[in-house]
């Protein structure tokens, strides 16, 4: 059922995500990618999938950028660890670098193949011993 606000961020967010994990189908491609998915897969609640377009997911991203991150990205560890009983008495971090290259004329690093860096970023993944 469609909420007496209409569309929720949150459900644009999510048809995001699982199209990226999915297919990476742009913005404007998103009703046409979602059609065939029944829209409980999707997130969505019942008839929420005829409001989907780019410019709701738009303003999702809009208000994932203003969001507190930061407590979102607890909520979203914590839920994970109580909903899979996930053990924290034992962690192991694996770090890597992640660089960005090309023809940037903002970019700040030195080059890399005779192409300036433009970001580099530091990934790193904590993995609970199962």
């Amino acid at each position: 059922m469609i909420t007496a606000y209409g569309w929720l961020p949150l459900w644009g967010s999510g048809v995001l995500l699982r199209n990226i994990l999915v297919e990476r189908e742009p913005l404007y491609a998103l009703h046409e990618w979602a059609g065939p998915f029944d829209e409980s897969l999707l997130g969505l609640p019942e008839g929420a999938a005829r409001l989907l377009n780019d410019d709701r997911v738009g303003r999702a991203l809009d208000a994932l950028f203003l969001a507190d991150r930061a407590a979102l990205l607890t909520d979203i560890v914590v839920g994970a660890v109580q909903t899979f009983d996930v053990d924290l008495r034992e962690l192991h971090n694996d770090s890597t670098t992640v660089t960005f290259t090309g023809d940037y004329a903002a970019a700040t690093g030195g080059p890399i193949r005779h192409r300036p860096i433009a970001s580099l970023t530091a990934t790193i993944r904590t993995i609970a011993r199962t």
